[in-house]
């Protein structure tokens, strides 16, 4: 299984307001791989938007669509 990393910035408020939130997504293969960027995740308040590592282009997910799929595809797991 990959080890990712994922980096990000926040803005000085934690809440998502007027600036989204980027999340950049590393994985690697092995313990000692170099690490490939995966895509970066935009978080906003009205939509979630993904740009794999490399393209030119975006995904969009708006939130409902979003918990329509985690609900459907995601795994389920208990709370820790």
């Amino acid at each position: 299984m990959p080890k990712h990393n994922i980096q990000f910035e926040l803005p000085q408020v934690v809440r998502v307001k007027n600036r989204d939130v980027e999340f950049q997504v590393s994985a690697r293969e092995g313990k000692r791989g170099p690490y490939k960027l995966l895509g970066t995740l935009k978080v906003s308040k009205g939509s979630l938007d993904w740009r794999p590592g490399g393209a030119e282009y975006t995904r969009v997910l708006s939130w409902e669509r979003f918990a329509e799929l985690a609900d459907a595809k995601g795994l389920r797991r208990h709370r820790s």
